[in-house]
């Protein structure tokens, strides 16, 4: 069953199956839905498809059947959720998963076009 990785309303991130009318909840800041309250309804209009910095932002693995290529991003740098977005989370990274980081996006200048869990897993044998 395909399944599709949205934000709703840039507090919730979750996954729509494939026929669903319902949205999973993966994570959210606050002001969004609670994992554990279940699948929760939503309207197009509310939600975009994930990307792959989201999952970070929600501090989620970006999952296995994932891909970047269907997923691409249609949002430039500046459309994307502000740094202050979830004051009551620290969402700093250590200085290697920084460091890693701007790694993988020289990496994607330069041509590479697999998700960072795939790069990861090439490069250091483990997804994280």
């Amino acid at each position: 069953m395909n399944v599709k990785y949205v934000v709703k309303n840039e507090h919730t991130l979750g996954y729509i199956q494939e026929g669903s009318s319902l949205m999973g909840v993966l994570a959210s800041n606050k002001d969004g839905h609670h994992p554990n309250g279940g699948a929760v309804s939503f309207f197009e209009s509310d939600i975009r498809p994930a990307t792959e910095e989201d999952f970070y932002k929600f501090r989620v693995v970006v999952p296995p059947d994932w891909s970047s290529q269907q997923h691409k991003a249609t949002d430039s740098e500046e459309d994307l959720c502000p740094d202050d977005a979830f004051p009551d989370i620290d969402i700093s990274l250590p200085a290697s998963h920084e460091a890693n980081l701007a790694k993988f996006h020289a990496d994607r200048a330069a041509g590479y076009s697999g998700s960072i869990y795939e790069w990861h897993k090439e490069r250091f044998g483990t997804f994280w």
